[in-house]
């Protein structure tokens, strides 16, 4: 038998610190990255923090210098870019732009990481075709394109999985494939979902656990990897969420709707 839960929602947001506890304010731009013409809609830096990757209505990808703002390389790409993703282990972005995800090598870090990343990206040689999407090398391109991966819907968003070798994939209009895994390594691409429910707006893996995070509007499910299967739905307690992150511990975890920012150290378990 199912028992309600009654409790008073204002109990559920967190204290807010008062204004003069927060002194003294930031009266001054530590750094200023001005460039872009029209909207930025995505922004990444790579692990260390040294560089950030951006995109956006320009249709121009930007490498910039953290520490100073300055521009490193612009590379241009055919249509409006909607989301990139600076890969935390091997020297790799991935930029989606349409119905195409780009993915690059930016040529800056470390030597060894820049040559085996470029022989990663190398093994793919000749055009492959697999269910919902085309994979397409660009040989050694001068801004670093290495790859291309065209899919047969818009993608709306990117995430990598913590190897730095899964490149999840969301698509948000299509109806038969809103999610594809691709496998950078092996140049292969899987549909994890036969059916979804609801409209899918974004996806995330675990930073350390086998788990996958998609966020529906109302509600997001995770799934064990490795067992294959949902282990939990969490309401949201939201009409719209827009977006998602997951925190190092899990047990913290940010949702943005198209109101409100709203953050919580528990869920509401169905």
């Amino acid at each position: 038998m199912k028992m309600k839960l009654n409790m008073n929602p204002d109990d559920l947001l967190p204290k807010l610190p008062k204004p003069k506890d927060l002194k003294p304010f930031p009266s001054t731009k530590a750094v200023k990255f001005s460039d872009h013409e029209g909207h930025v809609y995505s922004i990444d830096s790579n692990k260390s923090g040294e560089f950030i990757v951006s995109g956006g209505e320009d249709k121009m990808l930007r490498i910039w210098e953290s520490s100073t703002g300055r521009v490193l390389s612009k590379i241009a790409l055919p249509d409006t870019i909607t989301s990139v993703k600076w890969n935390k282990v091997h020297s790799m972005v991935a930029a989606a732009c349409g119905d195409t995800v780009y993915i690059l090598n930016p040529g800056l870090g470390d030597r060894v990481v820049l040559e085996s990343t470029n022989k990663l990206l190398q093994g793919l040689t000749d055009i492959q075709e697999v269910e919902h999407c085309r994979w397409f090398p660009l040989g050694n391109d001068k801004d670093g394109l290495r790859t291309k991966i065209v899919h047969n819907s818009n993608v709306s968003n990117l995430t990598w999985h913590n190897n730095g070798n899964y490149l999840a994939v969301t698509m948000r209009d299509s109806q038969s494939c809103p999610v594809l895994i691709h496998n950078v390594a092996k140049h292969s691409s899987q549909k994890p979902f036969n059916k979804s429910k609801g409209q899918i707006q974004q996806v995330e893996f675990h930073p350390s656990k086998p788990f996958f995070y998609v966020l529906s509007q109302r509600y997001v499910r995770v799934y064990n990897l490795v067992k294959q299967a949902m282990v939990r739905k969490l309401i949201c307690s939201v009409k719209w969420a827009s977006c998602m992150a997951i925190h190092l511990r899990e047990t913290i975890s940010l949702l943005a709707v198209t109101t409100k920012l709203w953050c919580g150290s528990t869920w509401t378990y169905q």
